[in-house]
């Protein structure tokens, strides 16, 4: 897990469990038999915030694919709406194989390096 200080945080990202970076990269949101193409903005080991011009429904569950920066691991996991405003939506990913948990920790550990 990633240490990060929380007096360093402020507001909304104090009270979060991991902290989010920045990224710019394609994905695919599965809603039922709908594909939607869109941009993830953002990523932590528990989440992402995505931009979809579809609107997602706080509780829906999805499947996103997405393939991160300075990764080679294509992934493919279930997420849960959190918030929804315009097309900015914030997915919690749900129940992460071992080897996708162990990818999104190596990438947040390298992104926090450069922030």
């Amino acid at each position: 897990m990633i240490s990060a200080d929380k007096r360093a945080r402020v507001g909304k990202s104090a009270e979060r469990r991991h902290p989010r970076f920045l990224v710019n990269c394609d994905v695919q949101v599965r809603s039922g038999a709908t594909a939607i193409p869109g941009r993830v903005l953002d990523v932590s080991e528990s989440g992402v915030a995505i931009q979809i011009s579809n609107p997602l429904n706080p509780g829906e569950r999805v499947i996103l694919q997405f393939m991160l920066p300075n990764s080679e691991h294509h992934f493919g996991v279930q997420a849960t709406v959190k918030y929804s405003k315009d097309a900015r939506h914030g997915l919690e990913f749900h129940k992460l194989r071992r080897r996708e948990s162990d990818e999104l920790w190596r990438i947040c550990r390298a992104l926090s390096a450069t922030a």
